[in-house]
């Protein structure tokens, strides 16, 4: 539905749901594709158009197979930026507000993200009732699946730790703060207890974590997600469990997740260790003002110190920071992983 308002508004070529026009439709899509695009970008855009047509169709009884047009393919992405340990973790510990409740919000949604992985719209659907916390697990609406629902059992640090960002703190602690009238028992609420909608969301939240780290937006938690639980299953059983991974993040394909390996693979080579395991271990001081130096960008806002437990076998390692320069305590052979270089 979403899709389909857009189209109806389209200057050039509005789409006229209740009196479908192939040749009007077909100019319409080849207009975004080789206009406003430029054969270039969007393909993914066209496609998912495409899609609604043909949903609006069947439903007329109509056959689209007739139309005589062809979507674009998306070529299949050769570079998947997503962001490292370092940076999962500074965008989870910004301020982000100096109201608690706006500052927790988006501190929350971003570590349930990374770690569950769900959709900006599984993400804005999502009802606290389909939480249970004493039971271990979530369940998730599909809304590209028409509503079909998906069980996850997450990790209990995230599930009920009340020394974490965890589910429990925020259904019990946060979220009852602004709980009103409108609230109709979403999991996430605006500062204002009314639900999101996911494009107000990718704009709320872009505007708030695109200066900690520029490659976000919100479909980059699912990618992340994805990698990471691969390389878990790596650690853990020396195999790319993929089919583990497509039930997590509901797959209709496997070849979606097989995607996914390609990069798990050369993330693996650089960080060798439980992405999710040492997102949930880190702990960190807070974030203290910045200094005049800081405030001109001459010396990262970063904590000076920051103990890092990344839930290996050897204890953590206090490492700090002088001048932009990593020095690492006598001992340590090998590179924190928390502190991986950001190379894309």
């Amino acid at each position: 539905m979403r899709y389909a308002k857009k189209m109806a508004e389209h200057e050039v070529f509005p789409i006229n749901w209740f009196d479908l026009n192939p040749n009007q439709i077909i100019a319409y899509l080849e207009h975004k594709e080789y206009v406003e695009y430029k054969n270039e970008r969007g393909k993914h855009q066209i496609k998912n158009e495409w899609k609604t047509v043909k949903t609006f169709a069947k439903a007329y009884g109509l056959d689209t197979n007739l139309w005589g047009y062809i979507p674009p393919s998306p070529p299949k992405p050769k570079v998947k930026i997503i962001p490292l340990l370092n940076n999962v973790y500074q965008m989870i510990q910004h301020k982000y507000s100096k109201n608690l409740y706006e500052n927790a919000l988006i501190q929350y949604i971003l570590m349930h993200g990374f770690l569950i992985g769900w959709r900006p719209s599984e993400l804005v659907i999502q009802k606290a009732r389909d939480v249970f916390l004493d039971d271990g697990y979530i369940i998730i609406t599909e809304s590209k699946k028409n509503g079909q629902p998906r069980q996850i059992f997450p990790e209990k640090e995230m599930m009920t730790n009340p020394r974490r960002k965890s589910l429990k703190n925020w259904i019990e602690h946060w979220r009852p703060r602004v709980e009103n009238q409108y609230s109709n028992d979403y999991l996430y609420l605006q500062p204002n207890g009314k639900p999101f909608t996911v494009d107000y969301l990718r704009k709320y939240i872009n505007k708030q974590v695109k200066p900690v780290w520029n490659y976000y937006h919100p479909y980059v938690m699912c990618h992340w997600c994805a990698v990471g639980r691969l390389i878990k299953s790596k650690v853990d059983t020396k195999k790319w469990d993929i089919w583990g991974v497509k039930e997590w993040l509901g797959h209709d394909k496997v070849s979606t997740t097989e995607d996914y390996v390609r990069f798990a693979k050369q993330y693996y080579r650089n960080a060798n260790f439980d992405w999710i395991k040492a997102i949930l271990k880190f702990h960190g001081e807070k974030y203290k003002k910045p200094t005049m130096e800081q405030e001109n960008g001459l010396i990262s806002k970063t904590p000076l110190k920051t103990l890092v437990s990344t839930g290996n076998n050897r204890s953590a390692e206090v490492c700090s920071r002088r001048e932009g320069i990593l020095v690492f305590p006598v001992g340590v052979d090998k590179l924190d992983p928390f502190f991986s270089i950001s190379v894309h």
